[in-house]
């Protein structure tokens, strides 16, 4: 990880990044690098240059409205997260403090001192963030994948519409289709993942072809009640195929 302490008093600089270092050594956390700074213009000016940082920690001494427009600021210099921690004094570790860290937008709290829990507490914080980070770069780039399947879907749907004149010989070569897709999706891929592509693939379904208007009722009849069968069961197919794609996840 690499971290950013934003903090204007010079000693209280030092204790963090010593007790950072100190965890590092202890396989707690381990950093690349620790960045300390006296002020949150300083800070903005570092990520501006180089937003690679995991874990910014940032002093409640600087006040809760330039924190959270720090914290704004900050949050559009990079597509993901940081995680952000308040470090509040021993003055503020109270009720104030807890309600000026969450209208910040911040991930936690720190408390110094700094014990061995509340460094155990960021470290789960700033994984947790990164993991959300990574999930949202999974998606990204995956759906694009996704669309570029079913715009292939989509012409070979039309071309079976129009050269099939009802449901019923339509779906089994739809769904043959749809699996082959559904096929190709990684494993690991995260639940908003499958939340995407279940929600494209149903954007995706082909409108039914025109009302049967032959000369004979019965025909009339008989293909209306096919197609409203079909269309129940191809519903109830592309339900099958996430429930059981979801249950291989476990």
């Amino acid at each position: 990880m690499n971290a950013l302490i934003v903090d204007m008093d010079t000693q209280s600089r030092a204790r963090l990044k010593q007790a950072l270092h100190h965890e590092e050594h202890s396989g707690l956390m381990r950093f690349r690098n620790i960045f300390a700074l006296s002020s949150l213009e300083k800070a903005m000016a570092l990520l501006k240059h180089n937003n690679n940082f995991d874990l910014i920690l940032i002093s409640d001494s600087f006040g809760n409205e330039s924190i959270s427009q720090f914290v704004m600021d900050a949050r559009a210099t990079r597509e993901d997260q940081y995680a952000f921690i308040l470090v509040l004094k021993p003055r503020r570790q109270d009720y104030e403090g807890v309600v000026g860290s969450l209208a910040a937008g911040m991930h936690g709290m720190l408390c110094a001192p700094y014990s061995i829990n509340n460094l155990r507490e960021i470290a789960e914080i700033s994984r947790k963030v990164r993991e959300g980070n990574e999930e949202r770069r999974i998606l990204s780039s995956m759906s694009v994948l996704i669309d570029l399947n079913l715009k292939q879907l989509r012409s070979k749907v039309e071309r079976l519409v129009h050269r099939s004149k009802n449901i019923p010989r339509l779906s089994p070569k739809y769904r043959r289709i749809l699996m082959k897709i559904f096929n190709n999706y990684p494993e690991s891929a995260p639940e908003a993942y499958y939340g995407y592509l279940e929600k494209a693939v149903e954007n995706a379904v082909p409108r039914k072809p025109p009302k049967y208007d032959g000369a004979s009722e019965t025909l009339r009849k008989k293909y209306g009640k096919e197609a409203e069968s079909e269309g129940k069961q191809e519903s109830q197919g592309k339900q099958g195929i996430f429930s059981a794609r979801r249950v291989m996840r476990g």
